[in-house]
């Protein structure tokens, strides 16, 4: 309901655009607040947390998907053949996020225990330490205790109570001129990334956009496009020419579609639940004999949605999924750059 008020601007709904009128003066009351808060924690009236480890915060301005986790795992490949690494996440919605103290994911912690995303971490980067719990402070003290040299810090750019020695702001170009929260996406101000060390536009499919926000920003700007590969069980397949129907729960619906439409699927139809949601089996029953019905040849589904069910599942058609990767397209040097400064920076830090 949230998003279709937001997106009601665009709209001819007058109660909708009405009800988005009203969330106005509540934005103003949200943005004074986070101000506030930033404030104090820069002059030091709220305590930060240094950790022994390097502390890199991946984050976003926005509310909803910016590719915080194929980033997460760019950057654990980039950095685990050489240090220590651990991954600090909430866990949202999952158990770990309402238990006294953090801990640490392994095979055979559950999805529903630790959450989607940091299973999906711990599945792909299996050199890392994914360690997820409410606080973030408890949550590097375990892994320093550990042996971490390098700490990312999921999500962390609104959680300051843990300092950073880099921040990593993802930024949806479709966000860059929204408003605030509750009217908006936004969760600060744009004037908070003057707090980042490199801003990643996610997606950017054409150079003139990429050079638009580099004009913007004070930050270093990499642009950065979704890389996706179908999946059926372990094997790699082709979507192209077959007949899919979708489904998710995810915060960006439509970027998987758009996906999926990449690959070359004809998509028949789909059904998109909320955020780290999770179809039941009869659920999933019934969208399988929908699907069969409308011509589909299967399902189609988000790698962060496909390891919440079990292995065995057995429906009327099979469940493809998703592999997300992220290619840096615009501002190559610049990544480099930052990753140079982060190796150096791990070099020089007296642990």
């Amino acid at each position: 309901m949230w998003q279709r008020i937001i997106e009601a601007r665009l709209t001819r709904n007058p109660f909708l655009f009405i009800i988005w009128l009203l969330l106005i003066p509540f934005s103003f009351v949200y943005g004074a607040c986070m101000a506030l808060r930033n404030l104090f924690y820069d002059i030091g009236i709220f305590h930060m947390h240094r950790s022994k480890a390097l502390v890199v915060s991946i984050g976003n301005i926005a509310v909803g998907g910016t590719g915080k986790t194929p980033l997460t795992l760019k950057l654990c490949q980039e950095f685990s053949i050489d240090v220590k690494v651990a991954v600090l996440s909430r866990g949202y919605k999952a158990l770990a996020e309402r238990l006294p103290k953090p801990i640490l994911v392994h095979a055979k912690t559950l999805p529903a225990t630790c959450g989607d995303e940091p299973y999906l971490v711990a599945k792909n980067a299996r050199d890392a330490d994914v360690i997820v719990g409410k606080s973030r402070v408890d949550g590097a003290k375990f892994a320093e205790s550990l042996g971490a040299d390098l700490i990312f810090l999921d999500d962390g750019m609104q959680h300051r109570k843990l300092a950073r020695d880099f921040n990593v702001v993802l930024l949806d170009p479709k966000n860059f001129l929204d408003s605030l929260f509750p009217a908006g996406r936004l969760r600060e101000r744009k004037n908070a990334l003057k707090r980042a060390d490199l801003i990643v536009l996610n997606p950017v499919f054409d150079e003139k956009e990429f050079f638009r926000a580099k004009h913007c920003v004070q930050a270093p700007l990499v642009g950065v496009q979704p890389k996706a590969e179908a999946f059926l069980g372990d094997k790699s397949i082709s979507l192209q020419g077959k007949s899919a129907y979708l489904f998710c729960g995810i915060a960006n619906p439509k970027r998987f579609f758009k996906s999926v439409a990449n690959l070359g699927a004809q998509v028949c139809g789909s059904h998109f639940i909320e955020d780290h949601g999770k179809f039941s089996l009869k659920a999933l029953q019934n969208i399988a004999e929908k699907a069969k019905a409308l011509g589909a040849e299967m399902l189609v589904c988000t790698e962060k949605d496909f390891v919440k069910y079990p292995k065995d599942i057995s429906l009327s058609l099979p469940i493809v999924w998703l592999s997300l990767d992220l290619d840096v397209a615009f501002g190559v040097e610049e990544w480099k750059l930052f990753l140079g400064r982060v190796r150096e920076k791990l070099r020089s830090r007296v642990y």
